[in-house]
């Protein structure tokens, strides 16, 4: 289950002062701090929804995607997208199969035809435990020290509650995946996740180099 968001007094304060932190960092960066990345608005697939598929027209989930996305990465950009997977689960499709066709659309990449892709490629293989997905996901959001960078993106306790917003726009039973590859392939990380609910299917990831 995801942790829960209201924090003790103390969490609470050091959420603030993240929140604090993070205001200020971006007020440098819109004053000339820093050198834009030339990823930045490379956010989102533009590849058309498949008919499998429908748009989640969420304005919490829209308010949380702009949030995260206010924190530049230093040389890369967040992959966030939520999407209704109902009519799959209507017409029977195997997980592996969901799984299939919504990544492929996560991907900013045009992959090959099925016909040419490794018959022994199982997104089954991808999966992880809800707690190692939770830990994978704050790490990619703070950046930093572990991906070569001398300051996090984002500070822990925010990118905390970050992520426990995202997994509250899941249902149960839900699915864990890391290791995807998905992303622009010039850039040398794609850290995070995706989730695959019962009825929506999202992904929370950073595509970027140390």
């Amino acid at each position: 289950m995801a942790r829960p968001i209201n924090a003790r007094p103390n969490q609470k304060r050091v959420l603030n002062q993240a929140r604090l932190m993070g205001f200020l960092k971006r007020l440098r960066y819109f004053l000339g701090g820093g050198d834009r990345s030339p990823h930045q608005d490379h956010i989102d697939s533009s590849k058309p929804l498949p008919p499998e598929l429908s748009r989640v027209n969420d304005p919490e989930f829209v308010r949380l995607r702009d949030e995260i996305r206010s924190y530049r990465r230093c040389y890369g950009y967040y992959m966030i997208m939520l999407v209704d997977i109902s009519e799959m689960r209507r017409q029977n499709w195997s997980q592996e199969d969901i799984a299939e066709s919504v990544f492929e659309h996560f991907d900013d990449q045009e992959w090959p035809p099925r016909d040419q892709r490794p018959a022994n490629h199982r997104w089954e293989d991808y999966t992880t435990e809800a707690e190692k997905a939770h830990r994978e996901a704050v790490e990619a959001l703070m950046g930093g020290n572990a991906i070569g960078h001398t300051q996090a993106t984002i500070h822990r306790a925010l990118a905390e509650e970050f992520v426990d917003r995202f997994e509250s726009f899941l249902d149960f039973p839900r699915t864990h995946y890391r290791g995807l590859g998905l992303g622009d392939y010039d850039l040398a990380l794609q850290n995070g996740i995706a989730v695959i609910g019962q009825t929506r299917a999202a992904a929370l990831l950073v595509v970027e180099s140390d």
